[in-house]
């Protein structure tokens, strides 16, 4: 299963709890959901049933479980793209951000332990009945922070109540689904290039900005690899090339190749391409964010090494998006109409709103590195 499936079966776990945990409120609305699912379903009984619902209860409260059960459902099918090359962190703090992680320094270890020089690779050498060196847990500071995002649907009272048709829900929630997968994406296109479309200045630079191309990639495999973080090298042996759209036909091509014939002077000889642990994504966010001027723009990321490239942040206490509906005409928490001039005057609406928390970070900048094509 899935990270992504994970979480929204966990957040539906949430709220079958809350459904049956017997109070007045969770019990309509579990009336209210069986109702809402039987009608999608076909029921005719159950829509009717519904639909006079609406003009003597709070349907809004007593649906927003049901919605937000379908929501992520859709939410968990959805196809978002950053996952592929970026790693997700959940964290308490919307800004200084803080990653656990454990190193240590190897000056604290420096000359001789038992015997043996310690150079800060591997493990130190510990003598009969001797103390361990110990190193320490630590934190750094994430250079990013989280956002929230959202936006509001109106439906309109015809449309709730004069139509009895509830078949613009489930369309309101994929469409719903479909924006919080997008904005997932664009928060990494953001980490990748800025407004102007130009590679984040802080990766590794791949010399003379190279078009896309085998010998560029090989090239690029050797400079990220050849980086030291924190005095070592990440020996990373997985790799994802990210590009817009407008590559993707190039990269495939790279990818499917199996000959290049070369030259050596007088000598020609093939070689057989070997890309083993790389992988590609075209990555609409890239073109939708970066426009044009990100068209030739290709990114190595490393993969699976001891500090991630790239950070998808979300917040521990909302690391769903999240849905709610509210009337604000003519429902009442008890139950029943209320007074006309209760609530909205100026229209007959129902609302959904969509919350999403989160953001992005290049967590290692410098061991991705990234052309913008040019060939300069």
């Amino acid at each position: 299963m899935n990270e992504r499936k994970l979480l929204a079966e966990n957040a539906v776990d949430r709220l079958n709890r809350h459904i049956n945990s017997g109070t007045p409120l969770a019990e309509k609305q579990k009336e209210h959901g069986s109702l809402l699912f039987a009608t999608l379903k076909g029921d005719r009984k159950a829509g009717r049933t519904l639909q006079e619902a609406i003009s003597t209860s709070d349907v809004p409260l007593f649906l927003t479980p049901a919605i937000n059960a379908l929501f992520l459902a859709e939410w968990a099918n959805s196809a978002p793209v950053w996952d592929q090359f970026s790693e997700r962190y959940d964290t308490d703090r919307y800004t200084n951000i803080e990653w656990d992680g454990i190193e240590f320094d190897a000056d604290d270890l420096a000359g001789s332990q038992n015997g043996e020089v310690y150079t800060g690779y591997g493990l130190p050498s510990v003598g009969e009945l001797a103390e361990y060196p110990a190193m320490n847990f630590n934190t750094e500071n994430v250079v990013g922070s989280q956002g929230k995002f959202g936006l509001r649907l109106r439906m309109s009272w015809e449309t709730s109540l004069r139509t009895g048709s509830f078949s613009w829900l489930p369309r309101a929630v994929n469409r719903m689904a479909q924006l919080a997968g997008e904005q997932e994406d664009l928060w990494i296109a953001k980490v990748l290039v800025d407004a102007a479309g130009a590679p984040n200045a802080d990766f590794a630079q791949a010399p003379s900005n190279p078009t896309l191309t085998y010998q560029a990639i090989e090239a690029a495999i050797l400079q990220s690899q050849s980086v030291r973080v924190n005095g070592r090298r990440t020996n990373t042996s997985q790799f994802q090339l990210v590009t817009g759209y407008g590559l993707s036909t190039t990269a495939r091509d790279i990818l499917n190749t199996t000959e290049i014939r070369a030259t050596d002077g007088s000598t020609e000889y093939i070689i057989n391409p070997s890309l083993g642990g790389f992988g590609y994504t075209p990555f609409d966010a890239l073109d939708q964010y970066g426009g044009a001027a990100a068209a030739n723009s290709w990114f190595l990321v490393p993969l699976n090494s001891a500090r991630p490239s790239i950070l998808a942040l979300r917040h521990e206490d909302a690391p769903v998006p999240q849905v709610y509906l509210k009337s604000s005409n003519a429902l009442s928490l008890a139950g029943g109409m209320t007074d006309p001039m209760d609530g909205s005057f100026e229209a007959d609406d129902t609302e959904a709103k969509i919350r999403l928390v989160g953001g992005g970070v290049a967590f290692t900048p410098q061991v991705i590195v990234a052309s913008d094509g040019s060939g300069s």
